[in-house]
């Protein structure tokens, strides 16, 4: 929990949250505290030996839940009462200022694993390319092996947002062959096709 009003006025003003402020009906004369709250949870729970997940953060009933969740974070770790002298914090009137139909989400994914350097970033960035050379020239096999090892790349090292960004312009298709796919398109193109008729009497 900080003082909103006293940080946009140190570090910068910000006129789009003083404008929703406003058309909350924010006192200006008073200062605007603001509490935040950090969920964390892994992207994926393992839930079976099979490899079932549940909790994604694009999950709807996930993402339905979550308000529930809140409030009860809200209630244990955060609790504001009515002060009366001499009397004790747990019987106390409990006070809730904050309004939770108007929180705001902004789901956040951080890497598991050490942060990713450079060389990681180069070497995925050299996988595209090789790639892409490999499906220019036809070589589905090789371009399809190289795009499976730099997915699982980014993905271990979470780097979705990154890869996205850098590689927009990339036309890069997994065609999910394997080696037997490859031999009988080739044995298919190699043999001619021939046309039979039948005559039923």
């Amino acid at each position: 929990m900080y003082n909103k009003t006293a940080e946009m006025l140190k570090k910068s003003w910000k006129p789009w949250i003083e404008s929703l402020w406003k058309e909350s009906g924010f006192n200006p004369e008073l200062d605007t505290y603001r509490l935040e709250y950090s969920v964390k949870k892994p992207k994926t729970d393992i839930v079976s030996e099979w490899g079932e997940t549940i909790g994604l953060f694009s999950d709807v009933t996930f993402i339905s839940k979550f308000n529930d969740l809140l409030l009860y974070y809200h209630n244990t770790h955060f609790q504001l009462a009515i002060n009366k002298e001499g009397e004790r914090f747990s019987r106390l009137q409990r006070f809730h200022p904050f309004i939770f139909n108007a929180t705001i989400y902004r789901p956040k994914t951080t890497c598991i694993r050490p942060q990713s350097n450079n060389y990681t970033k180069a070497y995925i960035k050299r996988l595209a390319i090789d790639a892409m050379f490999y499906q220019k020239e036809g070589n589905r096999i090789h371009s399809t092996y190289l795009y499976d090892h730099l997915m699982e790349l980014v993905h271990r090292y979470s780097l979705q947002k990154w890869f996205n960004d850098k590689f927009y312009w990339l036309n890069l298709k997994n065609s999910s062959l394997t080696v037997f796919d490859v031999y009988v398109q080739q044995h298919m193109k190699s043999t001619p096709l021939t046309q039979s008729q039948i005559i039923l009497n």
